[in-house]
């Protein structure tokens, strides 16, 4: 008896149609990822620049302390910086003195700025006895998150963050 049935080969592989739409999915992933990872970086530049802040006012309250002299953390709202200095003569405009740096928040970011909080204050001063004026500092990026760095007048220092995405 003979087997007149044919084998047919089955093709094995993809479609167009399968491959535009795996296309598709990828790309819209990655759009969303992105766009996550942008918002991420811009808040990951925000904190930074809080600790950085934050960092350099305990030190100079440390330093104060130590060394019985005061400390001044001069902000600079128009050019986005801070300048750090030690008080060593009676008006404390640093002639012979060993401490004066500036902190550039352009450094962590060109999208971060002081808010123009008027209740903030441009100056904060450390005394020898470890202790500063009550105020706050607020930076901010362009995604409107906040970080509020808060002094006490025991010279307390604490941060309060606003993140949004």
């Amino acid at each position: 008896m003979l087997n007149f049935s044919t084998n047919l080969k089955k093709e094995k592989g993809f479609s167009l149609i399968e491959i535009f739409l795996v296309i598709v999915l990828a790309v819209i992933l990655m759009t969303v990822a992105t766009s996550m990872f942008r918002s991420f970086a811009t808040n990951r530049n925000l904190k930074e620049a809080g600790a950085a802040l934050m960092s350099d006012m305990k030190l100079a309250k440390q330093k104060a302390a130590a060394e019985s002299i005061d400390y001044v953390i001069t902000i600079d709202k128009e050019n986005n910086r801070y300048t750090v200095k030690d008080c060593c003569d009676t008006e404390c405009n640093s002639f012979g003195c060993a401490y004066n740096v500036t902190n550039n928040l352009g450094n962590y970011g060109s999208n971060i700025t002081f808010t123009d909080d008027v209740t903030s204050y441009n100056k904060i001063t450390f005394k020898s006895r470890g202790t500063c004026g009550a105020g706050h500092v607020t930076l901010q990026n362009l995604l409107g998150s906040t970080i509020k760095i808060t002094t006490s007048m025991t010279g307390r220092i604490r941060s309060e963050q606003n993140l949004k995405n």
